[in-house]
């Protein structure tokens, strides 16, 4: 920077020196390393992501089992508006929307450079879409089109979008899209204008994922790439979005499941309350991930308790055989963080990990799933050792404790003064405790360890099958 007044300057002996990059913790175990094998752990990307070494340094050991283009591969993105005007004024044909990858290929080049598994968001999405691309002629001088000129540009554009990516490069780095994004709460959009209002029988939400399912097919790519219907809020629409995803499915599985995008605050929704969404489109038979999650919060502290109980209770799904198959932070630091003034994110924006990235781990390794047990062992036996107490022979409290024949021999609660106690003299200091469990009220259990009336640490139970889970 210089600064003088309306003289010559004269500089020499320039140089430019590139300044080092910021190492990341190094000592620290990688979140991605931690959760594999359960969950694809990853982040959102954009192009100008790419240029910091230490950012990309913490993402690739972090985050690294998955990529979502955060912005690059939305329509107003993909969409060449010249390109279509011309080709429009050539041969006079407004049915095939002209594209064009320069802005995403950076993030795809860099997902396939580093084996990076990518999910696309998004095809269809009533926000940041051109208003122009509904138009006659490409242009907002004129009215909308009719639905049958718009299925035609829909079909056009869904299947040159992934032609793109299956007859090239990339044809083995894709391995999910969010065909439609947040159609529930569609608002003045040329959507809406051209096929009506929101309902939970969609036509043109149906044929979208009809066109890409069909072009999985052609690709023969159907049985290992998943189409989700994508949404916020999904907890407060979660009947709607089982009967509109049936809907689409009512002539056979096209759409593979839900995003949950999950924008959450530690103080709306409760995490008993999304834990319930999530386990209605579990039962409903969809494949469910978490794509775009961020917590606000009124602290470091407040964060990590909400993160811990809401991956502990995902895990206890998991563990119970659910098909929860990606949790996607939408951004890794606070540093890029769409939310203003908010720090939702696992990473301050300096780098360093947060309380709550320690509380992540932490509700992985007290879930169970560390010790790779049974996901779907329902048979109700029991290991068995000098250090193995069986619940219906220790002391019981509480008005509804009593013992049990099914799913398993043990002990049934139903309330929060339910308890069942034990002495035991331990010669040393540090012991894992396991505790075989179910629920079957349709909701999550939860059972506090507690030794010499402090509270050690939390079972979670959500599933009807048993389930061994060890806190260490």
């Amino acid at each position: 920077y210089f600064e003088g007044g309306d003289g010559d300057m004269f500089i020499d002996d320039f140089s430019i020196v590139e300044v080092p990059a910021k190492p990341i913790e190094e000592d620290i175990e990688s979140l991605s390393d931690v959760y594999a094998g359960y969950f694809r752990m990853g982040t959102a990307l954009t192009p100008s992501d790419l240029s910091s070494k230490s950012f990309m340094a913490l993402a690739q050991k972090h985050l690294g089992d998955s990529v979502t283009v955060g912005n690059e591969m939305k329509p107003d993105s993909v969409l060449d508006h010249e390109a279509c005007l011309a080709y429009f004024e050539e041969t006079g044909d407004d049915t095939t929307p002209q594209i064009s990858f320069s802005a995403a290929t950076p993030v795809l080049n860099y997902a396939k450079k580093n084996n990076i598994p990518v999910r696309i968001h998004t095809l269809v999405w009533h926000s940041q879409t051109p208003d122009w691309f509904f138009r006659v002629g490409y242009s907002t001088n004129y009215g909308y089109v009719s639905q049958a000129q718009m299925d035609m540009r829909m079909e056009y554009y869904i299947k040159s979008v992934m032609n793109h990516v299956y007859s090239g490069q990339y044809a083995d780095v894709v391995y999910c899209w969010d065909v439609v994004n947040e159609y529930q709460h569609a608002q003045n959009s040329g959507w809406l204008k051209i096929y009506g209002n929101v309902t939970n029988y969609p036509s043109f939400v149906k044929k979208a994922f009809q066109y890409a399912h069909d072009t999985l097919k052609y690709f023969g790519k159907e049985n290992s790439v998943s189409l989700f219907y994508n949404d916020f809020n999904t907890y407060i629409e979660q009947d709607d979005i089982v009967t509109m995803v049936n809907y689409i499915n009512s002539n056979g599985k096209i759409c593979d499941g839900v995003g949950m995008q999950s924008h959450l605050g530690t103080t709306y929704p409760s995490v008993d309350y999304y834990i319930g969404a999530m386990k209605k489109f579990l039962n409903a038979g969809f494949e469910v991930q978490i794509t775009e999650i961020d917590v606000t919060n009124k602290g470091d502290v407040d964060m990590a308790n909400y993160v811990y109980n809401l991956l502990s209770q995902v895990c206890a799904l998991k563990k119970g055989g659910a098909k929860i198959t990606g949790i996607t932070w939408w951004g890794l630091s606070d540093q890029v963080t769409w939310i203003k003034n908010a720090s939702p994110l696992l990473f301050s924006s300096n780098g360093n990990a947060k309380y709550a990235y320690n509380r992540a781990i932490e509700a992985y390794n007290n879930s169970g799933l560390a010790g790779g047990g049974n996901n779907n062992n329902n048979s109700g036996s029991v290991s068995t050792s000098e250090n193995t107490i069986q619940c219906e022979s220790m002391t019981k409290s509480g008005t509804y404790t009593g013992n049990i024949s099914s799913p398993f021999n043990g002990v049934v609660m139903y309330a929060n003064n339910d308890a069942v106690s034990f002495n035991k003299y331990f010669a040393y200091d540090t012991h894992d405790f396991t505790l075989r469990g179910a629920s079957n009220c349709g909701t999550m259990a939860r059972i506090d360890l507690v030794i010499n009336n402090e509270t050690k640490g939390t079972f979670y139970f959500g599933d009807q099958y048993p389930a061994e889970y060890t806190i260490k």
